[in-house]
């Protein structure tokens, strides 16, 4: 989903499922339950272990159909690991200007 579809669904829909300490062997799963349900965009916390596997996982599985970001990425590192997993959008819980630019 791009970036545009994935603002239309956060409009449409008002809800973000944010996922943390999900273990990685049950990801598809909550998230397939989630997505029959009607929630469509979602986030990946980076505290959670295998953040970064589980965000490029389901990038290539549900690309079309889900908006997929990163939450609680503290810094610019953070941000490129993100982006580079095929996160579509972060959250950030601190005011880091300089991962906010990237």
């Amino acid at each position: 989903m791009d970036h545009l579809q994935g603002k239309q669904e956060l409009e449409r829909t008002k809800i973000v499922a944010i996922l943390r300490g999900i273990k990685e062997n049950h990801i598809h799963g909550v998230v397939d339950a989630l997505r029959r349900g009607g929630i469509t965009v979602l986030e990946i916390t980076m505290n959670t272990p295998g953040a970064l596997s589980m965000i490029a996982n389901l990038q290539s599985t549900f690309a079309d159909q889900l908006y997929i970001g990163a939450g609680t990425v503290l810094d610019t590192n953070d941000a490129k690991e993100a982006l580079a997993a095929g996160a579509k959008f972060i959250v950030t819980p601190n005011t880091d200007e300089e991962a906010i630019r990237h």
